[in-house]
């Protein structure tokens, strides 16, 4: 992250208490001034001809108390802290807080830290990652009426329908039944889900807002979910949805569109992938469908096979807006489909898959997310771009402040190098990833053609990064491949927010108001 983009009084020299930081990772291992390397800070020094850059300096305060001013000096944009710094019988020190998910800066004693404190400074990569990359806190808009309570519908909108697979008190023991219960209107309906597991899948064509609310603690305790999940750490809702299907050898079936767990989408015809370079024609007059649909806290999982097999969606968004809190997708191949004139928001979400598991043609932003490598096999994201507007479109996948990383230790070991972060579907290829932990997964170039055989980018095709950070990053790999584009500042500009590829039906940005205002970024 630019130093532009650092947190507002970190930390107030003047008080010798605790405070949470954010960081980064990126400058670990290089040789530090003063035991320090840099951290994140609310000013920007002048950097002077006789000091080094990427380093950091403490140096006294104006007041009496042997306090420190902690200053950066910065080459590049990239800040960390890693260590202790003694100042006669007090010292600074950093660590972990895994319940608030923040470092912690400690001022104190040398004594009276040096015990625990210092302990806990052996902290890896991939956890510095979480503290940059975790969602700060979880969507708590429903936390009240998605608790756990002995009255399931405490604290929901009035009219909430209660859907459980094993309260008899349930409306239904479904959750497609009360989706279809609810009809096409364009009043706002709500649905609980309880805990439990439902194997179906779920269909929604209705215009109107729908909002499906897992029943979790999660959110009351404000608790996130995609910073929960590691190499020995799997993320799992309370509220699981199961399907499993795989158009096998891409003919199984008549289309990816029938293997999908949930799918949101006006009619059959505007969510069928079809195949080509431009997909499916859809029909001229297919009409919207829902314009604020959202999930919070449900698993969807399609396990057709423990590899890919064909496509098998978890989710499909068609000619809808759609908002997914604290939720998980699994797959292997083709997990997230969001198709022409889909708009989805991920925050705080698992996507998990091996093979082209985000493709599409819509818009798709995802933040404070982790993106789980089960293997790796064509790219994570392959999207195929469309002139289907009078304006310039924003169509594309963009991923920020997320987590690209192995699912486990075993698969760690075996994919070292070998993740494409997206190959192009056709030409107009459109991703960027942008400030994001990337571990050692991930190739070292990036981005990949189609194929050896079948080379599909040209001066179209938008395969791009930006203030990447972790072991799978490597800047003079990606542009010595020729097919990544490395963004600055400036170029990242206009894809990088959501206000800023979300676009009206006229072409004008921030068509944002169907996300979830409360966790929409920049916060």
């Amino acid at each position: 992250m630019a130093a532009s983009s650092a947190v507002p009084g970190v930390v107030d020299s003047t008080k010798p208490k605790s405070y949470p930081v954010i960081l980064s990772d990126a400058l670990l291992g290089k040789a530090p001034k003063e035991a320090i390397t840099a951290i994140r800070y609310n000013h920007r020094p002048t950097l002077s001809s006789d000091t080094a850059p990427n380093s950091a300096e403490l140096k006294p305060t104006s007041s009496s108390d042997g306090s420190f001013d902690m200053s950066f000096y910065e080459n590049g944009g990239k800040y960390a802290f890693n260590g202790t710094r003694s100042t006669k019988e007090n010292q600074y020190v950093l660590l972990f807080d895994p319940e608030r998910k923040a470092f912690m800066m400690m001022f104190g004693p040398t004594t009276a830290l040096m015990g625990t404190a210092l302990s806990m400074l052996s902290l890896t990569s991939a956890v510095l990652a979480d503290a940059h990359t975790a969602a700060p806190h979880p969507a708590t808009t429903f936390a009240e009426c998605q608790k756990k309570t002995a009255d399931p519908l405490q604290g929901c909108p009035e009219g909430t329908i209660y859907v459980s697979a094993n309260d008899t008190r349930a409306d239904f023991t479904k959750i497609q039944d009360a989706i279809l219960y609810i009809g096409n209107d364009t009043e706002a309906h709500y649905i609980l889900i309880g805990a439990g597991f439902y194997y179906e899948q779920l269909n929604v064509t209705r215009s109107g807002p729908l909002y499906l609310l897992g029943q979790s603690d999660l959110p009351s305790q404000n608790r996130t979910y995609a910073g929960r999940v590691g190499y020995n750490a799997t993320a799992r809702n309370d509220v699981q949805v199961r399907y499993d299907s795989a158009n096998e050898a891409n003919n199984k079936l008549a289309d990816n569109v029938y293997t999908g767990v949930l799918t949101v989408g006006p009619t059959l015809d505007a969510t069928l992938t079809g195949s080509g370079t431009t997909g499916y024609p859809v029909p001229a007059g297919t009409p919207f469908g829902s314009v604020d649909f959202r999930v919070y806290n449900v698993d969807f999982r399609n396990e057709f096979a423990p590899y890919s097999d064909g496509p098998a969606h978890a989710l499909g968004v068609s000619r809808a807006n759609a908002g997914f809190y604290g939720s998980g997708f699994y797959s292997w191949q083709d997990t997230v489909y969001i198709g022409k004139l889909g708009n989805a928001y991920f925050y705080d979400t698992v996507v998990a898959g091996e093979t082209d598991f985000l493709y599409g043609f819509g818009t798709l932003y995802i933040t404070k997310s982790t993106l789980s490598l089960r293997h790796c096999g064509g790219g994570i994201t392959a999207w195929k771009g469309l002139n289907t507007t009078a304006f310039a479109n924003k169509y594309g996948a963009y991923v920020d402040s997320s987590r690209v990383t192995a699912d486990n230790s075993s698969t760690a070991a075996e994919v070292v190098g070998r993740c494409a972060l997206g190959r192009p579907w056709n030409a107009q290829h459109r991703s960027v990833f942008m400030g994001s932990y990337l571990d050692a997964s991930v190739r070292p170039g990036g981005y990949v053609d189609w194929s050896a055989t079948e080379r599909r980018v040209d001066s179209r095709t938008f395969m791009a990064t930006w203030d990447n950070y972790g072991p799978g990053w490597n800047v003079t790999a990606e542009r010595a491949s020729n097919v990544t584009i490395v963004l600055d500042d400036e170029g990242v500009e206009p894809y990088r927010w959501p206000v800023d590829v979300f676009l009206t039906s006229t072409g004008e940005p921030n068509n944002t108001w169907w996300i979830d205002q409360s966790v929409l970024v920049p916060f």
